[in-house]
């Protein structure tokens, strides 16, 4: 598992700026993308994990009635590296 910095800038395509490239850097902005098609990571996760069901581990969101994909947080409770409530997780 990678660890990426909250910090980290994610920069999506803005399709109101046609050609150019994307770059790995914080703040990119060229032709393809702009500071409003960035987002942070840790903006990413807090829109993702709102809402999302808290369960223990991988086993217990599958028994839950996630499924393959579906995200959860952790509640804590869990081994590590689960054990730490809040953490964001796929189902696999």
């Amino acid at each position: 598992m990678a660890n990426i910095p909250l910090t980290y800038k994610l920069s999506f395509y803005d399709p109101s700026k046609p050609g150019g490239t994307v770059a790995v850097q914080n703040n990119n902005t060229n032709d393809a993308t702009s500071t409003a098609t960035q987002f942070s990571m840790a903006e990413l996760l807090n829109t993702i994990g709102a809402g999302a069901p808290v369960y223990a581990d991988n086993t217990a969101a599958v028994a839950g009635g996630l499924a393959v994909g579906d995200v959860y947080q952790t509640d804590g409770t869990a081994a590590a590296p689960q054990n730490i409530a809040g953490g964001l997780y796929a189902v696999v």
